[in-house]
Order: C-alpha cells, then sequence, then structure tokens
C-alpha cells in the first residue's frame, strides 16, 4: 500500500484532534482481535460518572478512603463480567499494539481493504444473464477507508430509483447474511449490511450520496425518515495481502457478487 494512502490528512487531523473531545469510546473487538463484549469511554470531565453510577449492595462496599474507587459502580452495565477486560490486557501484554504486533496485523488488514476498494472501484457494468435475459450492474464503493472497514452497494446500470436500489442491496443480504437462515445455494461470500438514515445521518449526507450514485432525490423530498441499505466487508484477516499469499481475495468478492446477482436474477428478485 502506498505510504501516502493512510492516513489522509482528514484521518490525521480526527485522531490529533482527540485531546480535545469531551469522550472517546473504544471497541476492540475488531482492531484488537479481543471478545466482542469488550469495550470502554473515556471521559474527559471525571464528573459524568455519577450519571452512569449504578450502586448495588452486592456489588457496592464502604470505605472510608476517598481515594478508592468501588469496582462496579461507575461502569455502564453494573455488574458485568471482568473476563473481556481481562482478556484485552492479557492480549495486548502478549501481543503489543506496535509494529511487532497487533500493529504489523492492523496494517495488512487497512492494506487489504485498500485493495478490495480498487477492486470495487473498477467493478462496473458487469453484465448478468439468466436465458434470454441480460441486465448490467456496477459495485459502488461509497468512500475510501479509513480502517479495515469498507461500505458499498450494487446497483443496476441506469436505476435511478432509490426504492429500486434498497431492493438489489437487501437482496443481496437476504443471501449471503451469515445470520440469516437460508435455502439459497451457498456462495462463497459472507456479507453484513446496515442503513445509512435520514435520522441518523442527515438528509444531506443522504442528498449528497444519492448525487453520487445518480439517484433521483424527487421522492426522497417527498418522504420523512429515508434509508439507503448499504453492505459492508470488515477485512480482519492480514494474510489476504501480496505480503502473504498470490491469491486475489478481491477478486473472490466480485465473483460472488455475480453469482448472487445471477441467482437473484433467476429468482426474478432483481
Amino acid at each position: 500500500m502506498p505510504k501516502d494512502i493512510w492516513p489522509s490528512q482528514e484521518v490525521y487531523d480526527a485522531y490529533k484532534a482527540i485531546p480535545s473531545f469531551d469522550s472517546v469510546t473504544i471497541d476492540p473487538h475488531k482492531l484488537g482481535y479481543v471478545p466482542y463484549q469488550a469495550g470502554s469511554i473515556v471521559v474527559a470531565d471525571k464528573r459524568v460518572r455519577n450519571l452512569i453510577s449504578y450502586f448495588a449492595t452486592y456489588i457496592s462496599q464502604v470505605n472510608d478512603d476517598p481515594s478508592t474507587i468501588p469496582l462496579g459502580t461507575y461502569i455502564l452495565e453494573g455488574s458485568k463480567a471482568g473476563a473481556a477486560a481481562a482478556a484485552v490486557w492479557a492480549a495486548h501484554r502478549c501481543v503489543p499494539g506496535n509494529i511487532s504486533g497487533y500493529g504489523k496485523i492492523i496494517g495488512e488488514s487497512f492494506e487489504g481493504a485498500h485493495i478490495l476498494y480498487q477492486k470495487l472501484q473498477n467493478s462496473k457494468n458487469m453484465l448478468i444473464k439468466y436465458n434470454t435475459t441480460e441486465k448490467y450492474f456496477s459495485i459502488h464503493p461509497l468512500h475510501c477507508p479509513d480502517t479495515n472497514l469498507l461500505i458499498y452497494l450494487v446497483n443496476e446500470d441506469g436505476n435511478t430509483s432509490l426504492a429500486k436500489l434498497n431492493k438489489i442491496n437487501q437482496a443481496i443480504i437476504a443471501v449471503t447474511s451469515p445470520k440469516l437462515n437460508r435455502s439459497a445455494p451457498t456462495f462463497n461470500l459472507l456479507l453484513s449490511s446496515t442503513s445509512i438514515t435520514e435520522l441518523e445521518y442527515g438528509r444531506g449526507c443522504l442528498k449528497a450520496l444519492f448525487k453520487k450514485l445518480g439517484i433521483n432525490d424527487v421522492d426522497f423530498d417527498k418522504t420523512k425518515n429515508t434509508s439507503l441499505s448499504v453492505l459492508r466487508s470488515t477485512l480482519m484477516s492480514p494474510y489476504t495481502t501480496p505480503d502473504y499469499t498470490t491469491a486475489n481475495y478481491e477478486d473472490v468478492v466480485v465473483v460472488g457478487i455475480k453469482g448472487v446477482l445471477e441467482y437473484l436474477l433467476a429468482r426474478g428478485d432483481i
């Protein structure tokens, strides 16, 4: 990965501004390779802890020392187990977060995300056929990844309808999500999804995305709480880059999406 790709100036400025934040959340299950339950929040003003405090006789103890913080009192989930926190500590003691440990792994996963991004950027005008029916589709990454998480969607070439765009991507998820029971064929592809909603991201964000995707926003202006269904890929493995393999895993993703589109076209779902 070229050195000038990451971090971008925007990402660098965001990290540099962290000391001025009121609070920062830390979720180490992706880039820390630790159990999903692990997570924490850091606040600049310790008075905030009173807003999340929970006192229960079975986890609180009377202590005359004012410098002692009662364990289990100032956490978001009361008396939750400490195994996940211990796992984070132990993992990073054994494999440090610098270039000799997790830092190396994380860097490779970032590179893998950029390789996939470039591949998806070039995946346009894909011909999908079933019998005499022929349609063209393109994959549209919504951003150049800042980490190892890439968000994108698939649209039929020439489509300007938000409803049809959402239908296409929801149909893809219906046959590829590991969370859903399905009778569809097994594709060499696992995807997750999310929605970019007006309520969470604002109307301006969605309108900018619609313009980029060529979606007509006339109907959007008449609706409320509209959302955009998108696909997500998180490249956790460091072994998908040229440093470790000659296999082109980014090609596997594109071939998998083509296979899903062929299946959906045959079913009449798209």
